[in-house]
């Protein structure tokens, strides 16, 4: 993975996190700007991975709690990347 693309990552508890690749190293993997996919009125949404975080924070995840990291699709990469924290993205 390179710094900044957009990576999306499937964790140990089943959510999967959508974010620009900022760095890693044996134990962690750390994003800029993580958002989560959640089910909305409108279909499937994006919104933020962590509620309490402010929307620009880098976020360190435990590789322990990683099952894969992939390159996101090109599609939801593109939306992902236009999308503005304040308004709902629906796929």
């Amino acid at each position: 993975m390179n710094k900044n693309d957009v990576v999306s990552l499937k964790l140990t508890t089943g959510e999967e996190v959508i974010g620009r690749f900022d760095s890693e190293n044996d134990s962690i993997i750390i994003l800029n700007k993580p958002l989560s996919f959640v089910m909305a009125e409108q279909g499937l949404s994006l919104g933020p991975f962590m509620i309490s975080a402010n929307k620009d924070d880098k976020i360190t995840i435990s590789k322990l709690t990683v099952i894969a990291i992939i390159k996101t699709n090109e599609l939801i990469a593109k939306q992902y990347l236009i999308l503005k924290q304040s308004t709902g993205l629906v796929l």
